[in-house]
């Protein structure tokens, strides 16, 4: 996994799709292994998100990466981390994208 661009100290990432909060975290995590990598401060953020809808249209979202983000970013890194260490199953998401490629293995065969 990499980030799909950093300029000047900022990273950038192009979606297409919905905008979801987990697309700033993962700019956070991005920042986190940069710094680690390159000894670099990594403090911004950019989201573009990509839409067809009658033709190509971006949107722009800056995202400040500061202490709260990198935190929440954190948290959810070890959060996963533990349920992955448990064994458990999670179970399928409540907010399961159908466009997903696993859809069908998830959903008992129905995609």
């Amino acid at each position: 996994m990499r980030a799909d661009a950093v300029v000047h100290g900022a990273v950038l990432e192009v979606k297409v799709g919905e905008r979801s909060d987990r697309h700033a975290l993962a700019l956070a995590g991005y920042a986190l292994a940069i710094e680690a990598d390159e000894e670099v401060p990594v403090d911004a953020g950019l989201l573009v998100y990509v839409s067809f809808n009658g033709g190509v249209r971006l949107r722009a979202v800056p995202v400040p990466v500061g202490e709260g983000l990198r935190r929440e970013f954190l948290e959810e890194r070890n959060r996963l981390m533990e349920l992955v260490h448990s064994g458990a199953d999670p179970g399928v998401s409540p907010n399961c994208d159908g466009r997903c490629p696993l859809y069908a293995h998830c959903h008992g065969g129905r995609g």
